[in-house]
């Protein structure tokens, strides 16, 4: 008897990893993004970061090399079926579910009072060790460079999101945000590995 631990998956790898169709190199499976095979719809591979959709399951690395590739050869040959898909599509599939995710980790953290919002506050935050990922706005500016070598100097991972100081702010009630501080270590890893792999997928493919 195959111990679960050791259960393979529909491409073969093990259940704690994925083989991506794009490189098809194994990864871990919290490394790689899920896309959906759904027969009869249009297109038939959509993005499912959640992992609620229904279909079988193909796995890419969230970089637009390997999307490119998935769409060139890939995902037809892990499902042994044609499929006509366009790699543009799937990465703003991807990008727009990444996007919302971090967008409701913030206001999940928000509503826990979970993040440090504004220079001030982030400043503190670092100063008393609270502080685990600061993020900045892709326009920010002004003591920018200030409070990320302070949290540089404390060893906080700094992240710049693709949203401006203005969707910061209206995402967390603000007229504009520049930077904040997430005070929870798991919060802070899902948005880093969101934010890690958005700007593998804007990369040119």
């Amino acid at each position: 008897m195959v111990a679960k631990e050791h259960a393979l998956e529909d491409d073969g790898a093990p259940a704690s990893e994925r083989t991506c169709v794009g490189c098809r190199s194994r990864e871990a499976r919290d490394e790689v993004l899920r896309f959906a095979h759904v027969p009869g719809f249009t297109p038939s591979i959509v993005a499912d970061l959640t992992g609620r959709l229904g279909g079988r399951g193909v796995w890419v690395h969230p970089r637009a090399t390997c999307l490119v590739r998935a769409a060139r050869g890939g995902f037809a040959r892990a499902l042994r079926t044609k499929v006509e898909i366009d790699a543009a599509s799937l990465r703003e599939q991807a990008t727009v579910q990444l996007k919302r995710r971090i967008q409701g980790l913030l206001l999940a953290a928000q509503r826990r009072r979970l993040l440090a919002l504004g220079t001030d506050a982030a400043r503190i935050a670092l100063a008393t060790c609270t502080a685990h990922l600061l993020l900045v706005a892709k326009d920010a500016a002004g003591r920018r460079d200030e409070i990320v070598a302070h949290a540089t100097e404390r060893s906080v991972q700094v992240v710049e999101v693709s949203f401006s100081k203005d969707e910061l702010g209206h995402l967390t009630g603000k007229d504009t945000l520049a930077l904040l501080a997430v005070l929870d270590g798991q919060i802070a890893r899902e948005i880093a590995d969101s934010a890690r792999w958005l700007a593998g997928l804007s990369e040119d493919g």
